[in-house]
């Protein structure tokens, strides 16, 4: 079940992303803040199952596939923060990853 999250978590990201980088083609810091700040306050908006998640402190993973900066901006986004009361983690997955 945490993969199924897992893989579920990295669509939303993927899709999230791609609708913020078809809005704007810009990779200013102010564009990445913006992206970043939308794939964060997206999660809040999300009503996870109970049995989504392995334990009650297992944290909410945003992952990013091939954007360094928006990694980076992401990083500094969720730095001390909580998204329904679970913490927060960014991880950079390849291409070549489920």
């Amino acid at each position: 079940m945490a993969r199924v999250t897992g893989l579920a978590l990295l669509l939303l990201a993927a899709c999230a992303g791609t609708l913020v980088a078809a809005a704007t083609d810009d990779t200013s810091p102010v564009a990445q803040q913006v992206k970043a700040a939308f794939l964060f306050k997206f999660g809040g908006y999300v009503e996870w199952p109970s049995n989504a998640f392995p334990a009650a402190d297992s944290p909410i993973v945003i992952g990013v596939a091939g954007d360094e900066e928006l990694t980076q901006e992401l990083v500094r986004v969720i730095a001390k923060r909580t998204l329904n009361g679970r913490p927060v983690a960014v991880q950079r997955v390849g291409a070549d990853e489920p």
